[in-house]
């Protein structure tokens, strides 16, 4: 028989060992909501356990519904009378004691049973990620009928809070969020969320998908209430897209709290340090011009630089072209590469990331050349160029010493612009470079040829990644576009990784990939004459 949806079990109960006065009776339990009915397969109940962790000894004011980041899957569970899950370092999940304190209460829903294996992005836009989130609010209004319930993120927690807002209505008092994947909020329109929102980050959010100047420009689109945070102790973990980082407010905890009770309290706080501290890396956003038929196009590019006056060596990163239509809304978002760039201005260069024609808020149409891939990557190569010309009047950038750097359809491009003869380019780095078009019979003969003639016209040498297990590129086609390259005269490496996790294609924009680049690039660099800066560890200026 169907249950009544929102009906929730408790399934354990554990009083928890905490410091402080209402702390020490604060009560964690498991109850689990049903939220769906799913009629495949004879039908079934679709439940979801939930970890609800409240004091007990006063009044709870508000509780926040904490939504899960990555992908979505806390592992709930129990072992010798105790409640145990993976989250500890979540930002709001971690600071259960502070919450306490001020009378706040937490929930957090583990994955729904027909996606006990987690879930991606996309599923955090979907109706049923929006009724599993309406059914556990329900729970909590039921269960505290006096309370505020704010639905609360980080990460990618984020999106889920934001979609669902439009379907929650008045049973919602308002959203936090703090340290979110500003990239994929900044994409789509939120303008339908009516709720009050909280928006926290820190200025110097390292994670790739969690820019500030996103977040802010975010926060001024729909008026969000905005605290930006600064300063606090070094990252703890070497990902920056981790807990106990910038990105997680780690080391702010009583900061963060702080600004959360007032504001559900009815009072924004001042931000809780000065907010003069530097972005990431120094970056800023500039936008190139370029002129395409007469008319103008302006390409948004990512800027990094280090600390000083330079001038810099420049290195332009090149991000790739989404080959699926599944991929399509990665178009959306500016491509930060950070953990790259960052590679590289620590080893004293200026990094540039433009977004090419169509891609970002980059304005005019996106590549769609179907003549050959040698003119595809050729068009592509005049952004490249465009972004050359333009920052090269940048006081700190010295124009004359340039690598370019590309991944998948960017290392295709960074090879292009290498054959327009410009006799600053010094280097070209190549990350599974190319342009899969299995539409086009003999389409590997072509990317090879494409190649080919690049290398006729390109005087700076190269160096090319690819791994044993890119499910765009084989061995075999690496093969016969690497030899069609020397053969015609161009200057190249091949380093042939061996296969690196399901796809090695992505080898570059891997955390753990990196790794397995670096030195190469480092040897690289100072083969072309770019020598290490006092202090850095790393090759630079030449």
């Amino acid at each position: 028989m169907k249950n009544r949806l929102f009906r929730s079990i408790t399934v354990a109960l554990i009083a928890l060992p905490l410091l402080g006065p209402i702390a020490a009776e604060a009560k964690r339990e498991i109850i689990t909501v049903t939220s769906r009915y799913d009629n495949a397969e004879g039908g079934q109940n679709i439940t979801l356990p939930c970890l609800l962790d409240t004091p007990a000894g006063g009044e709870i004011t508000a509780v926040l519904l904490v939504i899960p980041r990555g992908n979505g899957r806390i592992n709930l569970r129990t072992k010798d009378g105790r409640i145990l899950h993976d989250v500890n370092n979540d930002p709001f999940i971690r600071n259960t004691a502070l919450f306490h304190e001020r009378s706040l209460g937490l929930a957090m829903p583990d994955v729904p049973s027909d996606r006990d294996k987690g879930f991606g992005i996309a599923y955090r836009k979907t109706r049923e990620h929006a009724a599993d989130i309406a059914a556990v609010l329900q729970d909590l209004r039921e269960r505290f009928p006096k309370a505020r319930v704010y639905l609360a993120a980080s990460g990618g927690g984020g999106v889920s809070a934001l979609f669902a807002a439009d379907t929650l209505g008045r049973d919602l008092n308002g959203i936090v969020l703090a340290g979110i994947d500003s990239s994929q909020v900044h994409a789509y329109d939120h303008s339908g969320v009516k709720v009050p929102v909280l928006l926290l980050h820190h200025r110097a959010d390292g994670c790739d998908g969690s820019p500030f100047i996103e977040a802010k420009e975010i926060a001024d689109r729909y008026g969000f209430a905005f605290v930006p945070f600064s300063g606090g102790p070094p990252d703890k973990e070497s990902n920056p897209c981790l807990s106990r980082t910038r990105h997680g407010l780690f080391g702010l905890d009583r900061e963060m709290v702080a600004a959360i009770a007032g504001w559900t309290a009815g009072k924004l706080p001042a931000p809780p340090a000065p907010g003069n501290e530097p972005l990431f890396l120094n970056e800023r956003v500039v936008w190139v011009p370029l002129n395409v038929m007469g008319g103008e196009v302006r390409l948004q590019t990512t800027l990094y630089r280090p600390d000083g006056p330079g001038p810099f060596p420049l290195a332009i990163i090149s991000h790739g072209v989404p080959y699926e239509k599944s991929l399509e809304a990665e178009i959306r978002f500016r491509q930060r590469f950070c953990l790259q760039s960052g590679e590289f201005v620590k080893r004293g260069f200026a990094v540039a990331v433009p977004m090419r024609r169509g891609y970002g808020s980059s304005t005019g149409m996106k590549n769609k050349t179907i003549v050959n891939i040698a003119d595809f990557g050729l068009q592509d190569a005049r952004d490249i160029q465009a972004a050359i010309d333009h920052l090269g009047r940048e006081p700190f950038i010295d124009a004359r010493r340039i690598v370019l750097v590309g991944q998948s359809g960017g290392g295709l491009a960074s090879l292009a612009a290498g054959s327009l003869g410009n006799p600053h380019v010094k280097g070209i780095i190549n990350f599974a470079g190319g342009l899969r078009r299995t539409s086009v019979a003999m389409w590997e003969q072509d990317m090879a040829q494409a190649f080919g003639i690049y290398a006729k016209t390109t005087r700076a040498p190269s160096l090319w990644f690819y791994t044993a297990n890119d499910s765009y590129f084989s061995p075999a086609t690496v093969s016969q576009t690497y030899e069609t390259y020397r053969q015609n005269g161009g200057q190249a490496r091949l380093v042939a990784l061996p296969a690196f996790k399901r796809d090695g294609h992505g080898l570059f924009a891997d955390f753990e990939g990196r790794a397995l680049w670096v030195k190469e690039m480092e040897q690289f660099l100072t083969q072309i004459g770019f020598t290490a800066p006092a202090g850095s560890g790393g090759a630079s200026q030449p």
